[in-house]
């Protein structure tokens, strides 16, 4: 979708670049107004020859739109992810032709273990190709994670998942 994302190689990819794209728009909005905040307000207070500082509390109704405002997006694009969390994680999202891949992962290694010519994941004609993932085109494929030391994270840019 985007030049600078890889090559989107699952049906999730454009949900996801969508909630990307919109994510790095409202941060990058928010970076340019409290930058600009930032100088305006360095400029306009600076120290100055005869001006003597003081303090003062603030106000609670600045504290409180500053904080709703972010408040409010985060809920909201929480809310607009939600289905795409639902269709890719969710309790109906695995077809049942999936093609099974099991990962064991431990530190420095990932050992996948594919079906053998039954099909099925976890017989005897199982078998296993260390660091290497390949997976079937235009086929669901799920992913069956298990860990021999601590929690890993697993994630293939292409696919953008998680």
């Amino acid at each position: 979708m985007h030049w600078w994302l890889p090559t989107a190689a699952s049906t999730f990819a454009g949900p996801i670049d969508g909630l990307f794209l919109a994510i790095l728009i409202i941060t990058g909005i928010a970076l340019v107004i409290v930058e600009v905040g930032l100088v305006w307000f360095s400029v306009k207070y600076r120290a100055r020859p005869g001006r003597k500082a003081f303090y003062t509390h603030g106000s609670t109704r600045a504290e409180v739109i500053w904080t709703s405002i972010p408040a409010v997006t985060v809920v909201a694009l929480g809310l607009v992810s939600n289905h795409y969390w639902v269709q890719i994680k969710g309790r109906n999202s695995v077809p049942p032709n999936a093609y099974g891949i099991g990962v064991h992962v431990k530190q420095f290694e990932w050992q996948i273990t594919y079906p053998g010519p039954d099909g099925q994941l976890g017989t005897g004609d199982d078998f296993t190709l260390r660091n290497q993932l390949h997976v079937p085109v235009n086929q669901p494929v799920v992913v069956h994670l298990t860990s021999e030391d601590v929690i890993h994270s697993f994630y293939i840019p292409p696919f953008r998942i998680k």
